[in-house]
């Protein structure tokens, strides 16, 4: 054995001479709580996840009383810090979802966005079979409902019960650790057969599941329409109104847009037009043309809003201008009745026909359905343009004859 080095060695303090203390006669008093500080119970790490929760409830003017609460009482009476922490934590999750505001986010909870759900990765291993049960009243479904059941089970010692077989895995292990931004492009391609994969709407609704459930909000926005169409799984609007408020919710703005759509026809809930204004509002804000549109037709129409021909003519043509069809439509429209704007049968039919050429099936329906409601001008300023684009060879007259709508018929082709 080699020397030791001696400067690797730590001195130890010098001993001090042992003195034995008279024991002081024992007093008899009443117990008391003694009064606490964070300081007290909670260590930097968890001081530091307390502030997040406070921020988290401040918008809702929440204020938790540790002092005097049951909540304060029984951290009080915790030996275990961590314990206290769980404690408070899903108590305040609970405090904050009795608050009505906030009761449809706690019917969301599946989401991942409730308060409650936001804290249980940090106080899962801690919370007690009570807790997790009263967690539980908060988080009705979805990735941590599952979690939390299983907890309890392991703390019952039921997880050595005779259990059925589980379900054979559908998702592949680069698919489970996959990006929900790559999940979300895969599932867009076998949704419209587009990047070498075939239709296949059962395989793009798995795919848009699987994105969801890693937060992905345009996933729950398809979600909701292949629910609300019936693509990959039997239709269920009120399936398809719970996933757009999930994604509305997280401010994604398709979903505000189908959300406020929902309201305007009720669907899965009662028609309420002031409530779609206020999401096609904020749908717009986030640049959303449908919305756009959606908003411009409230205005024209009045509903949820005062009649406004002049902000209903904006609203299409800043709809027709970000590239939305329906609403480019619509502003052919205003120009050949001259609603909010001078009326102009040549423009308003030069933009009635783009949208025709575009695909627009609503164009194409009222040119061979419905055209005697627009004015004569117009459908004569339609002919000349089938004329002069070489789909019509019949006089403008503004009759809209066999031959106008056969030609009309080969324009939207």
């Amino acid at each position: 054995m080699g020397q030791q080095d001696n400067h690797l060695l730590t001195p130890r303090p010098p001993v001090k001479p042992y003195r034995q203390k008279q024991e002081a006669p024992v007093k008899i008093t009443k117990t008391k709580i003694k009064k606490f500080s964070l300081k007290d119970i909670f260590s930097r790490e968890q001081a530091t996840i307390l502030r997040k929760i406070t921020l988290m409830i401040k918008p809702y003017n929440v204020r938790l009383k540790f002092s005097t609460t049951k909540v304060g009482k029984t951290m009080h009476r915790q030996t275990s810090p961590a314990r206290a922490l769980a404690f408070m934590l899903i108590s305040a999750a609970l405090t904050i979802t009795n608050n009505a505001t906030l009761l449809p986010k706690a019917k969301a909870a599946g989401s991942g966005q409730n308060p409650a759900c936001k804290i249980w990765p940090q106080v899962s291993h801690v919370a007690t079979i009570p807790e997790i049960e009263a967690f539980l009243t908060v988080c009705t479904e979805g990735f941590y409902h599952g979690m939390a059941k299983a907890r309890i089970s392991e703390l019952k010692g039921e997880t050595n019960r005779t259990k059925a077989p589980p379900k054979p895995e559908t998702a592949t292990r680069e698919e489970r650790h996959e990006p929900a931004d790559d999940l979300y492009r895969r599932a867009k391609n076998y949704q419209r057969g587009d990047g070498g994969k075939p239709k296949d709407y059962e395989k793009s609704l798995a795919l848009f599941k699987q994105a969801a459930a890693k937060g992905h909000k345009k996933s729950m926005t398809d979600i909701g329409w292949m629910n609300e169409n019936g693509f990959g799984t039997p239709k269920n609007i009120k399936r398809a109104f719970e996933w757009y408020k999930k994604a509305a919710d997280l401010g994604e703005a398709m979903a505000l847009n189908n959300l406020g759509w929902m309201y305007t026809q009720g669907k899965a809930t009662k028609i309420d037009y002031k409530k779609a204004v206020r999401l096609y509002r904020r749908a717009v804000a986030l640049g959303e043309p449908l919305a756009m549109t959606n908003l411009g037709w409230m205005y024209e129409t009045g509903k949820g809003v005062e009649t406004d021909v002049n902000q209903a003519y904006a609203y299409y043509k800043r709809a027709a201008d970000a590239g939305d069809l329906q609403g480019l439509h619509n502003t052919g429209w205003m120009l050949a009745a001259g609603l909010g704007v001078a009326r102009d049968a040549k423009k308003g039919a030069a933009a009635v026909y783009s949208s025709l050429r575009k695909g627009n099936k609503f164009s194409k329906d009222q040119m061979t359905t419905n055209y005697d409601t627009w004015p004569k001008e117009f459908r004569k300023e339609m002919q000349k343009i089938l004329k002069r684009e070489g789909f019509y060879n019949g006089k403008t007259n503004g009759d809209f004859d066999a031959l106008t709508i056969a030609a009309v018929e080969r324009a939207s082709n």
